[in-house]
């Protein structure tokens, strides 16, 4: 039987059904790029949480010269943001100047400082303020910049090095590497790639190790990366 148009029922069918498979078969291609997609972004997030984990922590722990204590899923440290070599004193007891060069300007709101003296003695004050310096500072190397410092202490008369640090807490939870700053929230520097129950970090007799296990979906597989040697 033919329609009114000059089509047979049975060639309707035909195309009817034609027309169902070749759409299942663009949404069944979609869906398949998609996956493959998502699974790419996935191995390509895993890749560069697990850059940034150890790029960071070894830099930090590098840096912190021992100061720092190691749990199951963190790491609390001194993170130390420049340094300052001491040009001479200021005008009152509990300042000085500085040649600074760090990775940021030192902050009194949440920044202290380690003094050590030419005879190797460290103390530590909290950074009361700071202000741009006045005249040439003496030894001031390319690219310092001078600064006056204030305390809240008496300055050591042999002091000879200023080192800027805040206290933070690096956290392995939440699927992703957490900083925190004091009391402050755990803000994500990672994105959300690993097992919570069998990522964290390894502490042996000689170094501390950094132990990743991959979310399902992230790629397979775990690793582990060497952070810094323990002092003996």
């Amino acid at each position: 039987m033919r329609g009114a148009g000059g089509f047979s029922l049975v060639e309707a069918v035909v195309a009817l059904l034609l027309g169902g498979f070749l759409l299942h078969l663009g949404l069944t291609t979609m869906h398949r790029l998609q996956l493959h997609e998502a699974r790419t972004r996935h191995r390509q997030d895993a890749l560069l949480a697990e850059r940034i984990a150890r790029v960071v922590l070894r830099g930090e722990l590098a840096r912190a010269d021992g100061t720092w204590r190691v749990g199951e899923d963190s790491v609390a440290l001194r993170s130390y943001r420049g340094t300052g070599i001491v040009c001479g004193p200021g005008p009152a007891t509990d300042e000085f100047t500085v040649a600074y060069r760090g990775d940021r300007l030192p902050d009194p709101r949440k920044d202290s400082v380690e003094l050590t003296t030419e005879t190797g003695v460290v103390s530590v004050f909290a950074l009361r303020s700071t202000e741009p310096g006045t005249g040439a500072c003496p030894g001031a190397a390319a690219g310092e910049e001078t600064m006056r410092w204030s305390v809240d202490g008496l300055v050591p008369l042999d002091v000879v090095m200023a080192r800027v640090f805040e206290s933070g807490t690096y956290h392995l939870v939440g699927s992703a590497l957490r900083y925190r700053i004091g009391r402050g929230g755990r803000q994500p520097l990672t994105p959300r790639v690993w097992e919570d129950e069998r990522t964290g970090f390894g502490v042996g007799d000689a170094a501390v190790r950094l132990e990743l296990h991959r979310r399902a979906g992230y790629g397979a597989g775990s690793s582990t990366e060497f952070l810094v040697w323990r002092r003996r």
